[in-house]
């Protein structure tokens, strides 16, 4: 995740101002909040998300949560409340599923907790059922993959409804039959990068809660080879990415079904890009790959994708942060035998 915060971070209007870290920084302060507090503190992490963290990025302070002052997200109506406990009143985009690594490794020794906790943190910022449904299925797809659980996405699926049914989560179907259209696509027999021509067409790789989170564990199912991604394909096109002889154009996403089901629920452009009249979303790629790559690094490790070295811009002790979070996890949740 930092890798790709790396690759995809830019400058801002300021001097001092790093854009699109937002994935990154928030997972961050959500892991320092838990240690500091020995699970979840609501004012503590609004505080942390209004704040300047004290991170420092290529030799630059980074803005509150990682984001622009001229972002107009669900983060920046939580930055600019002055609710000491702010909740989210909305909020439908992938913003939600970007920042869960955190949890899944402190509360993963107990589903419930997992579930619960997800939740709870999730609604701080969003609270549109798919955004919440987008959190849990990155955190339980952590899960998955920290407990070597079964590695099916039939698995992953029949948790997340357990999850759903812990929480008396209504209105879920429209996420499922994302999920299930997607799935069917990875547990098929094409080539990987083909999968993610087809994950495109179907699920989308975009902002909204539907469409990159979901892709985006899909595609953990399939072995990929970080480093090539990174070195080989071209990443910076919004609009468009090319992956050797293959090129997946955000056009080719049948967005109109999520735009639908979104505009039923009474949401509209202010809320996302993708449902104005005139639609102009482009891919979520940034959010896509953390979320992707975080999972795949977590399956095989770092030996093919990003080396230490690569990370040298960051001040964080990101081992420091993880053997934390683990430690406290094993004296904090009954762990499975």
């Amino acid at each position: 995740m930092a890798k790709v915060s790396l690759v995809y971070c830019r400058d801002g209007a300021a001097d001092d101002e790093l854009l699109d870290l937002d994935d990154y920084i928030q997972t961050i302060l959500i892991g320092e909040s838990l240690i500091a507090n020995r699970g979840f503190n609501h004012r503590d992490l609004v505080r942390r998300y209004r704040t300047k963290p004290g991170h420092i990025v290529a030799g630059r302070d980074v803005a509150p949560s990682g984001i622009s002052s001229r972002y107009k997200g669900q983060i920046k109506k939580l930055i600019d409340s002055r609710d000491l406990a702010f909740q989210a009143s909305d909020g439908i985009t992938s913003g939600s599923a970007m920042k869960v690594a955190c949890i899944a490794g402190f509360y993963m020794g107990s589903l419930d907790d997992l579930v619960k906790n997800t939740d709870v943190i999730t609604r701080v910022t969003h609270n549109a059922v798919d955004a919440r449904l987008a959190a849990l299925l990155v955190a339980l797809r952590f899960r998955q993959i920290f407990l070597e659980e079964e590695n099916s996405t039939d698995h992953l699926r029949s948790t997340l409804v357990r999850a759903i049914d812990q929480l008396d989560i209504t209105g879920s179907a429209f996420f499922l039959t994302i999920f299930d259209e997607g799935a069917s696509l990875v547990n098929g027999s094409s080539p990987t990068d083909r999968v993610l021509v087809d994950l495109n067409r179907v699920v989308g790789l975009s902002h909204v809660a539907t469409s990159a989170p979901i892709a985006a564990c899909l595609w953990s199912f399939r072995p990929v080879n970080m480093r090539t991604v990174l070195t080989t394909w071209d990443l910076h096109n919004k609009h468009e990415i090319r992956a050797g002889d293959v090129v997946i154009r955000h056009n080719a996403w049948c967005y109109q079904a999520h735009q639908r089901h979104f505009r039923d629920l009474g949401y509209t452009g202010a809320d996302s890009k993708l449902l104005h009249d005139a639609s102009s979303s482009h891919f979520d790629l940034d959010t896509f790959f953390s979320i992707s790559f975080s999972l795949l690094a977590a399956q095989y490790g770092f030996e093919d994708g990003v080396d230490e070295s690569e990370l040298d811009e960051l001040t964080d002790n990101l081992k420091v942060l993880a053997r934390n979070l683990i430690e406290l996890s094993v004296e904090s949740t009954p762990w499975p035998s």
